[in-house]
């Protein structure tokens, strides 16, 4: 049921209205606690769930010229997500009604990005690891993949199991049915505050507090803002970054898109990807950029809405410069900085996070909705949950050098787009030049560059942070 009014104790205290939240809220009302659910829906703008284009993507979303490389734990957790859903739309259509999905993911490589056929390659290595089917195919057998000329795909695969839903679908029937529940209270309102305890207390941005056995943070990237609040003395978690998407839906598709199509993932995004969506509109995302403040990251820019077009146009369908742009969104993804979700007790009384989940929210939403119940249930972490936030090794993030390096490999190709290259071999000599460049301001102890990058990347040695120091970088010098 929904109440806007100040709330009765409850068991549970769920704070986030986003995929996350409403699939943990389903997942306690189950075993018969009474469960109160905190957030604006997901109509809100920034709200990540709503931005999604609700790929269920196990194979879709592997990065990485190297198969060794790759994190077999968080391939096989995907894995094992991907297998709940099909279970989960049916439980859906029979109290609200159906939601929107198929089956199908067109992967295609072209030369627009120096790294897409490694990634396909890596991709189809890593289908045949977890027994997902993957048959490579010709690329002018993906069903509406007419690119222009100079951007032909050069390879592509196809993942029969790989899905896909409708988002706002999916959200729509999770609230109807949790509305339609006795033991669940939806509060569309904002979370200030949670004070720990044995029974902690959740203050309301009206003034009015919730006091519960135990409250699950599942708010995204704004879990960052509550966790700041509460007493530094606990174990100190992971830094939260939102990585910004825009996404788009089209009207009068220039042909019918019978699965997603989409490239591999790309330097800091998710690939090009068209998702089918109801009567000849399609979902098209995504770009991704992310950011050390929250603010500076919302709303759509020209630039990113003109990468996003450009790379759908020439890339995937030089039909679509004619189809109507009906609506635009963003979201702000929850990214950690070790790269790992966040899904557990936090080592304060009473307060457990489910978070961090980055471009996979949807798609692990079902399997972290239990994880955090049989937490809760046993009182003590899942033995099956292998992103605990107090797992020894959490807290630490990996080498700041080897983040730079990397990040200026992803920095020069991502620089070239939308659809350039550097004559010859320069893109590969100004990533040398550059890591150089770097190498040497990092030795720099005078330098204040020198201390901002060392900042950056001693908080968040990730190479996320490349790109972020070099806005700030051009962002300061003469016009």
């Amino acid at each position: 049921m929904t109440d806007s009014a100040a709330a009765r104790p409850t068991d549970v205290v769920v704070v986030g209205a986003g995929i996350l939240g409403l699939m943990i809220t389903r997942a306690l009302a189950a075993t018969g606690r009474t469960v109160t659910c905190i957030g604006p829906d997901h109509r809100a703008p920034g709200t990540a769930s709503s931005a999604a284009g609700a790929m269920l993507g196990t194979i879709g979303e592997v990065t990485g010229d190297d198969m060794d490389a790759v994190d077999a734990v968080e391939l096989d957790f995907r894995a094992t997500a991907a297998k709940m859903w099909p279970g989960i739309i049916e439980e859906l259509a029979d109290v609200g009604g159906a939601v929107r999905h198929g089956t199908g993911t067109m992967m295609v490589a072209n030369l627009v990005n120096e790294s897409d056929r490694a990634n396909l390659a890596t991709a189809y290595a890593a289908a045949a690891k977890v027994g997902i089917p993957a048959e490579q195919v010709d690329p002018q057998e993906v069903p509406g993949l007419r690119p222009a000329r100079g951007y032909e795909a050069v390879a592509a695969m196809f993942l029969p199991t790989e899905g896909w839903l409708d988002t706002v679908d999916l959200l729509d029937r999770l609230r109807a049915g949790l509305a339609a529940d006795q033991r669940v209270t939806l509060m569309p309102t904002q979370v200030v505050g949670v004070t720990p305890g044995p029974n902690p207390v959740v203050r309301l941005s009206d003034g009015t507090t919730v006091t519960a056995g135990d409250v699950v943070l599942a708010a995204g990237v704004g879990c960052r803002d509550l966790l700041a609040q509460l007493d530094g003395t606990a174990v100190a978690l992971p830094q939260l970054l939102p990585g910004k998407g825009i996404s788009l839906e089209l009207a009068e598709a220039p042909t019918v898109f019978p699965y997603v199509v989409r490239t591999p993932n790309r330097d800091f995004a998710c690939g090009t990807h068209v998702v089918p969506r109801p009567d000849g509109r399609v979902y098209l995302g995504a770009t991704n950029r992310v950011s050390a403040t929250p603010g500076a990251a919302e709303g759509v820019t020209p630039g990113e809405m003109h990468a996003l077009l450009h790379s759908a146009i020439h890339e995937v369908n030089v039909g679509f410069r004619t189809s109507r742009i009906t609506s635009m969104t963003y979201g702000l993804r929850p990214l950690t900085s070790d790269h790992k979700p966040l899904i557990g007790a936090t080592g304060h009384d009473g307060v457990h996070i489910a978070t961090g989940t980055y471009r996979n929210g949807i798609l692990m939403a079902p399997l972290i909705a239990d994880l955090i119940t049989a937490e809760l249930r046993e009182r003590r972490p899942a033995p099956d949950n292998p992103y605990h936030p107090l797992a020894p090794g959490r807290r630490g993030t990996g080498d700041a050098n080897d983040a730079f390096v990397e990040g200026i490999r992803h920095l020069t190709s991502f620089l070239l787009e939308p659809g350039g290259h550097l004559p010859y071999d320069r893109q590969r000599e100004l990533r040398s030049f550059l890591t150089t460049l770097g190498a040497m301001a990092l030795s720099d102890t005078t330098d204040p560059l020198r201390e901002r990058l060392s900042a950056l990347l001693a908080e968040h040695p990730i190479a996320e942070m490349v790109p972020q120091f070099f806005y700030e970088v051009i962002a300061g010098e003469p016009r």
